[in-house]
């Protein structure tokens, strides 16, 4: 029996958010082989590319000599660190400071059947070892909080069977947003998937920049870099050490604004001509 109920509470935890692989790979993912008691429930899984990350690196090496060629240069640069907890998805059931336990069963109603955003360079690695970040919502900057609101107040209304069925898109389901655990009702934190935050990066280094307009305007935002796109990334996350019982954490985003840069003005002939006087 107790067994049983330590395997219900597994695949719980396991299913926070879907995998397009099918049921019983996921379980195959999530428990490895349960007659090594050594290895942790659910073992490492093979990490993969995420399905549907469509973000990339724009300071790479190679992503910078394609901006070169394309004659690209920033117009202005935005940079900012902001603190936070990491954990993986073993520490679901963990009470705090090393685990979620106050937030799990609504992080499963939550994230239950939406596809994992992805880590913080767009890989999966699956299973217990998905990482989930925890931040104050203060922390975020006003413009996070206010798409994150924005985003709550859309709810998608269907007709089920002659009944009105309403499905919760806060954050497009990308941030849950609760009441901080033992703490005053106004205090709340925010928990995402690292990959998630890849859709709203301007927004958090926009506030004090030099092209703050801009870096609000999330239709500029692209993937891919271009005259007038704005591109990002995070380029700094070092993950805790969970050996000395560590969660906290902190990552660092970077943004730019690009444009053309101008063509070198060709030498005037006159310049060239001699006073042979």
């Amino acid at each position: 029996m107790a067994a049983k109920l330590a395997t219900a509470l597994l695949l719980s935890s396991l299913s926070l958010f879907s995998s397009p692989a099918t049921a019983q790979e996921s379980i195959n993912v999530g428990f490895g082989d349960p007659n090594k008691a050594t290895e942790r429930p659910g073992g490492p899984g093979a990490t993969t590319a995420t399905k549907n990350f469509r973000w990339k690196n724009p300071f790479s090496d190679e992503a910078a000599a394609a901006s070169n060629l394309l004659l690209l240069k920033p117009s202005c640069s935005a940079t900012r660190s902001f603190k936070a907890h990491q954990y993986l998805l073993d520490d679901l059931k963990e009470a705090p400071p090393l685990g979620l336990g106050p937030y799990a069963d609504r992080l499963k109603a939550f994230f239950q059947g939406r596809e994992y955003p992805g880590s913080w360079d767009g890989l999966d690695p699956h299973g217990y070892d998905r990482n989930v970040v925890l931040m104050e919502w203060e922390d975020a900057p006003v413009a996070v909080r206010a798409w994150i609101d924005e985003q709550a107040k859309q709810k998608k209304t269907e007709k089920t069977d002659g009944e009105k069925k309403k499905e919760d898109l806060s954050g497009k389901g990308l941030f849950a947003v609760y009441r901080k655990a033992r703490a005053p009702k106004d205090h709340k934190v925010i928990i995402f998937a690292p990959g998630a935050i890849y859709e709203t990066l301007p927004l958090w280094v926009a506030e004090g920049s030099d092209c703050e307009n801009t870096l609000r305007d999330l239709s500029k935002y692209t993937p891919e870099a271009a005259d007038g796109a704005v591109v990002g990334w995070v380029t700094e996350h070092p993950s805790p050490n969970r050996a000395k019982k560590e969660r906290e954490m902190h990552f660092t985003i970077r943004v730019e604004s690009l444009t053309l840069a101008e063509a070198a003005a060709p030498e005037s002939s006159s310049s060239s001509v001699r006073d042979e006087l």
